[in-house]
């Protein structure tokens, strides 16, 4: 494997590669793209170039398949023959590598073909190269598979990259209905990936979709009804709270969750009610909170509501209760 320096990486610019050119490979070794794979030439009349090629010249298979050799890229240039190599370059190299590393990191993530699917009618909007779109950037901004750099600025390394991007790619789905609402911290915290990075890969995913889904050039559908959108982050919430709850064994369960649902429905109305305007989670956290003690339920703590069934800090749920407490307490049951 040789190191060269004469291309650039797609993915992340820098110009230091390996090469192996028994395999026909391009990897960048900043981030790990592999940039040429497989540099077949199955139409070149010569046929054979270098000790690496093998196979035979151009010939027709059984099958009528058309079989000819790979040419050996080190050797073709020391020959002075690069030029061999370029059009199987071309026409061989894997396109668009970081969105189907994305579709195979949300593979892994869910198993889920409905979610896979919406993933990558997404991932068209900003991380596939399509010539037929003939649009400037100032038409619908920097493609987002471009705008990850800043990972990789922050010593991040290519898988890092990718799992950041396909969990940004489900929380911009889950949040335009495309996808049942999904709780995306917990795809964060279980591959170690940074809260804050999610959230700002999140908008620059959106940003693309919200450009083009303008110009007509997606065919998701989405969502821009905001009380259906909450309704299925409430839910998801509650659903989640009923799961941790009965795990626990918790003696009065079932009337602590009618407790909380009552709340809810009566404080938010589907936006317009008194704690409409706080997020899903953090709703959903400070009337489990005060449910506790309102029903006397002595076997649960308030840490363990905010941060392992919200995964928020017990300290912001109890900031935010300073003044919504009363809210709470006093709507009628």
């Amino acid at each position: 494997m040789t190191v060269v320096n004469r291309e650039k990486c797609s993915e992340c610019g820098c110009r230091d590669m390996d090469e192996d050119e028994a395999r026909g490979e391009l990897v960048c070794n900043e981030c790990g793209l592999v940039q040429e794979d497989k540099a077949i030439d199955i139409n070149h009349p010569q046929g054979r170039v270098g000790e690496g090629a093998h196979n035979t010249a151009l010939r027709n298979d059984v099958g009528g398949n058309k079989l000819g050799s790979v040419i050996d890229r080190g050797e073709a240039r020391k020959l002075g023959k690069s030029n061999l190599t370029r059009t199987a370059v071309r026409a061989h190299a894997v396109k668009n590598q970081r969105a189907k590393d994305i579709v195979r990191e949300i593979e892994r993530l869910t198993d889920s073909m409905a979610i896979q699917d919406a993933a990558k009618a997404l991932l068209e909007t900003g991380f596939v190269n399509d010539n037929s779109i003939q649009l400037s950037g100032d038409d619908l901004g920097p493609k987002p598979g471009n705008q990850m750099r800043f990972m990789h600025q922050e010593s991040k390394n290519a898988t890092y990259v990718i799992r950041c991007s396909a969990i940004a790619t489900m929380m911009v789905l889950s949040d335009i209905g495309g996808i049942p609402y999904r709780i995306w911290k917990v795809d964060a915290r279980a591959n170690d990936i940074a809260e804050k990075d999610c959230l700002k890969a999140k908008r620059i995913i959106r940003s693309r979709l919200d450009k083009t889904a303008l110009k007509g050039l997606t065919g998701l559908k989405v969502i821009r009804n905001p009380a259906t959108l909450r309704r299925r982050a409430l839910d998801a919430w509650s659903e989640r709270l009923r799961l941790w709850v009965h795990t626990q064994g918790i003696a009065g369960a079932q009337q602590f969750l009618d407790w909380v649902d009552e709340k809810r429905r009566k404080l938010d109305m589907d936006g317009d009610g008194r704690l409409g305007q706080e997020n899903a989670d953090m709703q959903m956290a400070m009337i489990a909170t005060v449910a506790l003690s309102e029903l006397g339920i002595s076997e649960v703590t308030k840490k363990a509501i905010a941060e392992g069934v919200f995964m928020l800090t017990v300290g912001g749920v109890n900031a935010r209760l300073k003044q919504t407490r009363s809210l709470i307490e006093d709507s009628e049951s």
